[in-house]
């Protein structure tokens, strides 16, 4: 059956293909900077690698070239799970995704583990995403949480004008490319200079502790670094006993048991950045010209894809149409849902032209478009099996005239890949201009891998 413009209208506006998606954020490398709220529209169905593919085209102010990251989605401040980027979009209630840039300092297989900050008693809304490495050590993994949260507090050996300090203020505010790799450099020979300063320096602590806890709701933290020394106490089941010894086991718990690492920042300390740290979730919002925009449903124009929506919809049989009940016996409310399980691998559809209206017939010269090649039946089909449902048409029988009297002709695709009009005794080549017309009636598609 066509839809009015009544049904159409109501058909179009469940099935937009587009969705508003304001519950996705990108937290650039280390999060030294800001991390970035996106407000994009984008199609239904989209997986999150095409979502980023399609970030630098749709918000132009946004400042990271997007190229290989992980996703994970939070709840109330819980990490749920690691999402793989292919995966679909799901625009699910109280859901967040948060995207993190990938760590590409080591060539091998990384392993991703959320790390919580925690400033005072206020968490992190949001997990930071620190990486790690098989048989990475623990110095090595020190280093990488020292970025992670070196923007929280001040140097311990240059004073607060220093030039890295202004820098990570002036990173922290404002992404810069160009800026990135010398600042990530700064940082970790900073570090280095830091260690070997606490050494001649026993009044000399970072200002942050890092811990093992469940959740972010436990009470219970193991403590494996106080910002002077290592527990390697607590550590021994793990086979630390110096910074050299390989994480591969207590990277494994963290992973199996859902634990997580969380980082104390000192806020008593003389070190602490207030400035910085009072903005531990705050965002960047950028977002795309079309995002919330009322786009305008065209009714004058039916394709093939809403009558076969139209044809699944749900139908609601009442009034002078109940259902008789194999239970009850009685005639009651019920709804109609029709739907393919399977398709062969010769497809006709019939343009349902002809209505019954007041004990009469009338014919419906609606316009309708359809495809000539790639018709995709996968969406309409309830089992999803090895069968890839795609189509293309091949021959369309087409009716001219009203209910009282007509005519029949067809257009077909000869076996020289060439279109042929059959009128009666007369054949004429055609074209696939002369195909989509408001005669077309029946369409006959062949699946492609036939």
């Amino acid at each position: 059956m066509i839809p009015n413009k009544e049904q159409l209208s109501k058909l179009k506006k469940k099935n937009y293909n587009k969705i508003d998606i304001n519950s996705l954020y990108y937290i650039p490398k280390y999060a030294l900077s800001k991390t970035q709220k996106l407000k994009i529209r984008v199609n239904k169905e989209v997986s999150f690698k095409d979502i980023f593919l399609q970030i630098n085209d749709k918000v132009k102010e946004f400042p990271f070239e997007v190229q290989d990251f992980n996703v994970f989605s939070v709840v109330q401040k819980e990490l749920v799970r690691v999402i793989d980027i292919y995966d679909k979009y799901k625009n699910a209630e109280n859901i967040f995704y948060f995207a993190t840039e990938k760590d590409y300092d080591e060539d091998k297989k990384m392993i991703f583990i959320p790390v919580y900050i925690k400033i005072g008693n206020k968490y992190s809304a949001f997990p930071r995403g620190l990486y790690i490495y098989e048989q990475m050590n623990y110095l090595k993994l020190k280093e990488k949480i020292y970025l992670l949260v070196r923007k929280y507090f001040f140097s311990l050996i240059y004073d607060k004008k220093h030039e890295i300090n202004k820098k990570i203020l002036k990173f922290h505010k404002n992404y810069d490319k160009k800026e990135e790799k010398s600042l990530i450099k700064l940082i970790k020979d900073e570090y280095d200079e830091t260690l070997k300063t606490m050494i001649n320096n026993p009044k000399l602590i970072l200002p942050y502790k890092i811990l093992i806890q469940k959740d972010i709701n436990s009470n219970e933290s193991l403590i494996i670094f106080d910002g002077k020394e290592d527990k390697f106490e607590i550590l021994n089941k793990y086979e630390i006993d110096n910074e050299m010894d390989s994480i591969d086991l207590l990277s494994l718990e963290l992973i199996n048991l859902n634990k997580i690492l969380v980082i104390n920042i000192d806020t008593e300390s003389q070190f602490y950045r207030k400035s910085i740290s009072v903005e531990i979730d705050k965002c960047d919002i950028v977002e795309s010209e079309d995002f919330l925009k009322n786009d305008k449903i065209d009714l004058d124009k039916i394709t093939l894809d809403d009558g076969l929506l139209f044809f699944n919809e749900k139908e609601n049989l009442d009034d002078g149409n109940k259902w008789l009940c194999s239970s009850c016996k009685n005639h009651v409310n019920a709804t109609k849902k029709l739907e393919f399980f399977f398709l062969p691998k010769i497809l006709c559809i019939c343009i349902s032209r002809f209505i019954k209206v007041d004990n009469d017939y009338q014919k419906n010269e609606q316009y309708v478009d359809f495809p000539i090649e790639n018709l995709n039946m996968n969406k309409y089909t309830k089992l999803k099996n090895k069968n890839n449902y795609i189509y293309d048409l091949f021959a369309v029988c087409q009716h001219y005239g009203g209910t009282k009297g007509g005519h029949y002709t067809a257009i077909c695709k000869n076996y020289d890949e060439k279109w042929y009009s059959y009128d009666d005794l007369n054949v004429s080549p055609s074209s696939e201009k002369e195909i989509c017309t408001n005669a077309a009636y029946i369409l006959f598609y062949r699946r492609k891998d036939w």
